[in-house]
């Protein structure tokens, strides 16, 4: 049977107070705005507002599923996303229960979920259940006061004292969810006159096969712009290189065929910074224990210790009352704690040392588990989730780069900071370089990229959802200066729209961009595609990890020049590589 690629418009769950809820004033477009148009895009289906709910993720995936019914002929559905949220919200809140809440009890789902429920409990139309949030007075979904009712109705189950529990908690929280979405229907009456089941409905009536959705592995090779942006937020939190790292290895189980992966950064982050925090010590403090990372830190931990999904640690930031990463005091506190260490004047310390810094770190990330049980129902260490479920092989990736400093064709330790393991990366000049991430996106691939961030004309920076170097650029000492303080020597220009020329970017001023701390290591990202603004440009197409912002929500455009200029290194798989390049690497 011919499989049928799964994709789904991914957006972050917009609750109360975050940026993408909030109002955003209209923008006025000027003459010279630039435009974006996209090389291809699939289709998708009209917009619905899930409101105050953290349930985006049954908005997109049955928005999925909509548009797939229209693809394969059967006209237009409009599928019910209370049914979907009351049986997941049942099943999560039986894992929380089950694991006396290691598993942790939130709004959020994934596209699975879709697929499960779809599968094993059905599916019916939105006029076979109330309207969102009429049985509660509202218009659409609000789950402000479920959501405080159920996590803590759960959370008392989950994580009470007693030694049994009564299975009538499962009767009073379908009771709860009966109140918000109504009585789940065990008939449906269809446009064609026929009652079906909910199961029914969907193998019969709409003629879905759930096995038929296994592989997101074709669509890689297009601009995805609005199917593949799967955004996670850092939030306050120097984690880039977690959340990009393992992005782009959630990237590449998709393009492998391996389905939708949600790996887990407190894991990578908790044992990186154990590590970060051994060698700052045995080094007397030379190495600087700090947020920092990079991608290798996530080639060593899958390698080393392993990986787990999201689901196997308690969501970033829940335990200790906050809703995202949240690392102000977290980071005062080990600072400290490693420096009185490795800078002490003690002629011998104690290592017990590190288990207290395990523990400071279990009190923000939960414990590290042992086992995983997976969705094919077996059981896994860490570090066979990687090999042996997840099917990833750390030695199939390696770290690119572009300086004069050292040999073309060589590999050598990169000069900064968070490189404190000391891994090496492949040199190469730079025009082999940009052919490398070129041939990579049109190849299907992903990588994930290393840059500089502080200048003015980078995205975010200058008010717009793109990165250039604009031809005029003029550079201005600011040494001593606060801007300095946190961005190194940075551009000054007050250009807001790209000329139609930008600055030529050579191998000497990359290096110069280097060498003077112009160019500085920030920040970590997933280049996933390619685009064209309306000018004939290209522009590498970029997945951030700063949360739904943006024209874009999460995503936006770095230019080939900003890409050449500015790229510190990448990781890639070395099959992205073109073989002529891999042969003088010695791949």
């Amino acid at each position: 049977m011919k499989k049928t690629i799964l994709i789904a418009v991914a957006a972050l769950c917009l609750l109360p107070g975050s940026l993408a809820a909030r109002k955003k004033a209209p923008a006025t477009k000027k003459a010279d705005e630039i435009t974006f148009t996209t090389i291809k895009a699939n289709p998708i289906t009209s917009i619905k507002d899930q409101n105050q709910s953290g349930t985006c993720w049954a908005y997109s995936s049955l928005g999925f599923f909509e548009a797939e019914l229209l693809r394969m002929g059967k006209g237009t559905h409009d599928l019910c996303e209370s049914f979907l949220v009351y049986n997941t919200y049942m099943d999560r809140a039986d894992k929380a229960v089950r694991t006396h809440g290691d598993v942790s009890f939130s709004q959020g789902g994934s596209f699975y979920d879709a697929v499960y429920c779809m599968k094993n409990y059905g599916m019916v139309p939105q006029s076979a259940m109330p309207a969102p949030g009429t049985l509660y007075g509202d218009s659409l979904f609000n789950f402000n006061q479920l959501d405080a009712v159920t996590s803590a109705y759960v959370g008392a189950i989950a994580k009470g004292k007693q030694n049994k529990i009564s299975l009538s908690w499962k009767k009073d929280l379908s009771n709860i969810y009966k109140n918000y979405f109504g009585e789940l229907p065990t008939e449906v009456k269809a446009e064609d006159g026929k009652t079906y089941t909910p199961k029914t409905y969907v193998t019969d009536y709409l003629g879905l096969n759930m096995d038929d959705y296994v592989s997101l592995t074709s669509y890689t090779h297009h601009p995805f712009y609005s199917k593949f942006v799967l955004e996670k937020d850092q939030n306050q939190s120097g984690t880039c290189w977690a959340y990009s790292s393992l992005g782009f290895f959630e990237a590449e189980l998709l393009r492998m065929g391996k389905g939708t992966h949600d790996l887990c950064e407190s894991f990578l982050v908790y044992n990186t910074y154990m590590d970060r925090a051994d060698k700052a010590v045995r080094t007397h403090g030379d190495v600087s224990f700090s947020q920092g990372g990079s991608f290798y830190d996530a080639v060593y931990c899958m390698k080393n210790y392993g990986m787990v999904p999201q689901s196997a640690m308690p969501a970033p930031g829940t335990l200790y009352g906050d809703s995202l990463f949240n690392f102000n005091q977290l980071d005062a506190v080990t600072s400290a704690y490693v420096g009185a260490i490795a800078k002490g004047k003690q002629n011998k310390i104690s290592l017990s040392w590190k288990k207290d810094l395990s523990n400071i770190y279990k009190n923000y990330f939960g414990e590290l588990p042992t086992e995983v049980k997976a969705e094919d129902g077996k059981t896994y260490t860490p570090k066979t989730y990687v090999t042996d479920y997840l099917g990833l092989n750390m030695d199939d990736y390696v770290s690119l780069t572009s300086y004069t400093h050292h040999p073309f064709y060589s590999k050598f330790v990169l000069e900064i900071q968070d490189n404190w393991r000391w891994a090496e990366s492949y040199n190469l000049p730079l025009d082999e370089f940009m052919q490398v991430m070129d041939s990579a996106v049109v190849n299907g691939y992903t990588f994930a990229w290393g840059a500089d961030v502080t200048e003015e004309y980078f995205g975010r920076r200058n008010g717009k959802d793109y990165a250039y170097v604009p031809k005029d650029l003029k550079v201005r000492d600011l040494t001593g200066s606060d801007a300095a303080r946190w961005g190194g020597t940075i551009a000054t220009n007050n250009v807001k729209v790209p000329s139609n020329d930008e600055l030529t970017i050579t191998q000497d001023l990359r290096q110069q961009g280097y060498d003077n701390w112009e160019t500085t290591d920030d920040h970590g990202m997933v280049i996933y595609g390619l685009a064209k603004d309306n000018k004939g440009r290209e522009y590498f197409m970029v997945k951030n990890s700063w949360g739904d912002y943006g024209k874009y929500h999460g995503m936006f455009y770095a230019s080939k020049a900003y890409v050449a200029y500015k790229t510190m290194n990448i990781l890639i798989n070395k099959k992205a590589i073109p073989a002529a390049i891999a042969k003088k690497l010695g791949l």
